[in-house]
C-alpha cells in the first residue's frame, strides 16, 4: 500500500499474493544473527554444491573438447598423410612412365637413326660402285680404242703396202703404151704449171711486199707513240705511270691480236688457194684421165700452197717480230719505272683471283655437299616406290653418262682413224674410177681382200713365189711336190 499507494484510479486493493522472491545478498546478512547465520550456512552450501557440479560439468565439457579436438587433428594428419602418400605415389609413377616413354623414344630415335644411316651408307656405296664401275667401263672402252686404233694402222699398213704393189704393177704395165703421150702432156702441164706458179709467185711476192710495207709502217707509228707515250709517263707519278704501263700492255695485246688475226686471215686465204688449186687439179684429172697427171699437178699445187704459206707466215712472224721489238725498245724505260708496281698489282690481282676462286670452290663443295645431304634426307623420308623410282631414275643417268662417254670414245677413234689414213694414204696415187659410193665401197673391199692376200701369201711360199715372179716380170713355173 505504502508503495503503490491509495490512488489506484477507481480500482480497489482486496487481496495481495508473493510470486517472485530473490535471495539477499550474504554481504547484507549479519553473521552474528543466528537466522543470517543459518541463511549464511545454507547458502553457502547450496552455493559451493553448484560450484563443484558446475566446475565438473566445465572441466568435463573442455575434456570432451580437447579429446575432439585431438582426434580431430590425429585424423587431420591421418589424412594429410594419406595425401602425401598417394601425391608420392603418383609422382613416382608417373616418373616411371615417364622414363620409361623417354626411354622408349630414344630406342625408337636411335633405330631410325641407325636405320637412316645404314641407308646412306648403302648409298654411298652404291654412287662409290656405280662411279668405279663406270670409270672401269670408261678404261675398258679406252683400251678397246687403243686395241682398235692399232688394229686400223695395221689394217691401213697392209692395204697401203698391197696398193703401193698394185699401183707399181698396173704403172709398169700402163706405162708402155701411154709413156710417150704421158710425157708429152706432162711437158705442156709443166709449162702451164710453172706459168701459172710464175704469176702467182709474182702476185704473192707483191701482195707480201705491200703488207711488209703496211706492217712496217704500222709498227713505226706503233713504234713512236709507244716512245712519245713512254717518255710522257716517265714524267708522271707512279699511280699514272702504272695506268699508262697497263694502257700500253693492253694496246700492245690488241695490236698482237690484230698482228695474229691478219696473219690468221692470209693463212687461211692461202689455204683455201691451196683448195681451189687442189680441187682444179682434180677436176683437170677426172677431165683427162690421167691419174699420174693430176697427182703430179696436185703435189705442184701443194707444193706452191705450202710456199705460200711458209713466206706469209714468215713475212707475218718477221713484222710482229719487228713491231714487237721496237715496241720493247721504246716502252723500255716505262716498263722498268713501273715494273715493281706492276708486279705488285699482278701479284695483288692473282692472289685475289686466286682467294675467288677458292672461296667459289668451297661454295660449290658445300652447296654440292648440302644438296647430297638433302637429297639422302628427301630419299630416307620418301615412300618405298619414290625411293625405287630416284634409284631407277638415278641408274638411267648413270647408263646416259657412260653411254655419252662411249660415244666421245667412238668419235675419237673415228677421228684418230681418219687421222692415220689420211696419213697413210697422202702420198698414195689411186685412180678413182665410180662415184664416192662406187669409190668407198670397192676401197673398202680392196682393203679386205688385201688383206686376204696378205695373209694367205704370208701363209703359202708357193703364191708368195708367184707374186714375186710377177712383180719381176718373169713366167711362173708351177713346181709340182710329191710327197715321199
Amino acid at each position: 500500500v505504502e508503495v503503490i499507494g491509495d490512488d489506484l484510479n477507481g480500482y480497489v486493493l482486496e487481496d495481495v499474493a508473493i510470486d517472485y522472491l530473490e535471495q539477499t545478498p550474504k554481504a547484507s546478512l549479519d553473521p552474528n544473527n543466528i537466522l543470517d547465520a543459518e541463511g549464511i550456512k545454507k547458502i553457502t552450501a547450496l552455493t559451493a554444491e553448484q560450484n563443484v557440479r558446475t566446475n565438473i560439468l566445465e572441466q568435463d565439457e573442455a575434456l570432451a573438447i580437447k579429446k575432439k579436438n585431438v582426434e580431430t587433428v590425429e585424423a587431420m594428419l591421418e589424412l594429410e598423410r594419406q595425401q602425401a602418400d598417394a601425391e608420392e605415389k603418383q609422382k613416382r609413377e608417373i616418373a616411371t612412365i615417364s622414363a620409361r616413354e623417354q626411354a622408349e623414344t630414344k630406342k625408337v630415335q636411335e633405330e631410325e637413326r641407325k636405320k637412316a644411316e645404314a641407308t646412306t651408307i648403302q648409298v654411298e656405296q652404291d654412287l662409290q660402285v656405280q662411279k668405279e664401275n663406270q670409270q672401269r667401263e670408261i678404261e675398258v672402252a679406252e683400251q678397246n680404242r687403243q686395241r682398235a686404233v692399232a688394229i686400223e694402222e695395221e689394217k691401213v699398213t697392209r692395204a697401203r703396202d698391197l696398193e703401193i704393189v698394185s699401183r707399181e704393177r698396173e704403172v709398169e704395165l700402163q706405162k708402155i703404151e701411154a709413156e710417150k703421150a704421158v710425157e708429152i702432156e706432162k711437158k705442156e702441164i709443166a709449162n702451164v704449171i710453172r706459168e701459172r706458179v710464175a704469176v702467182d709467185k709474182t702476185v704473192a711476192i707483191e701482195e707480201e711486199r705491200i703488207k711488209e710495207v703496211r706492217e712496217v709502217s704500222e709498227a713505226d707509228r706503233a713504234k713512236q707513240t709507244q716512245v712519245l707515250a713512254a717518255e710522257a709517263k716517265a714524267e708522271e707519278d707512279k699511280v699514272k705511270q702504272v695506268k699508262a704501263a697497263e694502257a700500253e700492255e693492253l694496246s700492245a695485246k690488241h695490236k698482237s691480236v690484230e698482228i695474229t688475226t691478219i696473219a690468221q686471215a692470209e693463212l687461211e686465204a692461202a689455204a683455201k688457194e691451196a683448195d681451189a688449186k687442189k680441187k682444179l687439179a682434180e677436176g683437170t684429172q677426172a677431165e683427162r684421165a690421167a691419174p699420174g697427171l693430176a697427182d703430179a699437178k696436185v703435189q705442184e699445187a701443194k707444193a706452191v700452197a705450202l710456199e705460200k704459206e711458209g713466206v706469209a707466215e714468215a713475212t707475218v712472224i718477221r713484222a710482229k717480230g719487228d713491231a714487237e721489238a721496237d715496241a720493247l725498245l721504246g716502252t723500255g724505260k716505262a716498263e722498268a719505272d713501273v715494273t715493281a708496281a706492276q708486279g705488285d698489282a699482278e701479284a695483288k690481282a692473282a692472289r685475289e683471283l686466286g682467294l675467288a676462286g677458292a672461296e667459289v670452290t668451297r661454295e660449290q663443295f658445300k652447296a654440292e655437299a648440302d644438296g647430297l645431304v638433302d637429297k639422302f634426307e628427301a630419299m630416307n623420308t620418301m615412300s618405298e616406290d619414290a625411293r625405287e623410282h630416284e634409284e631407277f631414275r638415278m641408274s638411267l643417268e648413270t647408263a646416259l653418262k657412260e653411254a655419252l662417254a662411249a660415244i666421245d670414245a667412238g668419235k675419237d677413234i673415228a677421228r684418230e682413224n681418219a687421222e692415220v689414213l689420211a696419213v697413210a694414204l697422202q702420198k698414195a696415187k689411186i685412180d678413182i674410177v665410180g662415184g664416192e659410193d662406187h669409190f668407198f665401197n670397192n676401197f673398202a673391199k680392196s682393203l679386205s681382200i688385201g688383206k686376204a692376200v696378205d695373209g694367205l701369201a704370208d701363209k703359202s711360199d708357193t703364191i708368195s713365189s708367184l707374186v714375186n715372179r710377177l712383180i719381176e716380170g718373169k713366167k711362173p713355173t708351177v713346181v709340182e711336190n710329191e710327197e715321199a
